[in-house]
């Protein structure tokens, strides 16, 4: 029995050929000539692939690139480092990399693969004694999402206006309206109209 292929997803795509993309960039300045070789043809692999779908968009992955290079620059970013000194408010340490890992890790808060490093989105956090702390429902409205190991499926969602809010996006009423968001991905990723 023959299944049939899935849709094309032009996120997923950006995602799969941005990491080929970062891979490559971190190969060349190294001058590792044999990583970059296979990395040419797993691109190469990728956009054929996202190609041969009857479904392709040529201007859909184009708008997805867009779209996540406008977040990018628009919107506000903390790196590893800046939680690292934001949450301890300590000098910054060996250990930056692995604070926002334990982080992510633990569901505390998101971060998407920008190059070779993460960007967390910066509400997200609020301040509390000097100090960045994540909001609380974070933990529960990364439960709810599609999950991704780049993250930008879930940022894609955070930084787009739905009618579940008024036209609002995500990002700008976590703090205030928390339980309209978690009510909003709950609709839009679990499918329960009656919630």
């Amino acid at each position: 029995m023959m299944h049939p292929r899935p849709p094309y997803n032009p996120e997923a795509a950006v995602r799969s050929i941005a990491d080929i993309e970062s891979d490559l960039a971190a190969a060349t300045k190294i001058g590792d000539e044999q990583r970059c070789s296979g990395l040419i043809r797993e691109h190469e692999a990728a956009i054929k692939n996202a190609s041969s779908h009857a479904d392709w968009d040529g201007g859909a992955f184009q708008r997805a690139v867009h779209h996540r290079d406008r977040l990018i620059v628009n919107e506000a970013w903390l790196s590893s480092d800046e939680i690292a000194i934001g949450t301890s408010g300590a000098e910054l340490n060996a250990c930056a990399n692995q604070d926002s890992h334990q982080l992510r890790q633990t569901g505390q808060v998101l971060g998407v693969r920008h190059g070779r490093q993460r960007l967390h989105p910066a509400c997200q956090f609020h301040t509390v004694g000097g100090q960045l702390v994540p909001l609380p429902m974070l933990r529960h409205l990364l439960e709810l999402l599609p999950k991704d190991e780049s993250g930008w499926t879930q940022a894609f969602w955070i930084f787009q206006p739905t009618g579940r809010l008024q036209g609002t996006r995500p990002a700008d009423v976590l703090a205030t309206r928390h339980e309209d968001v978690l009510l909003a991905a709950k609709k839009d990723f679990h499918g329960d109209e009656s919630i």
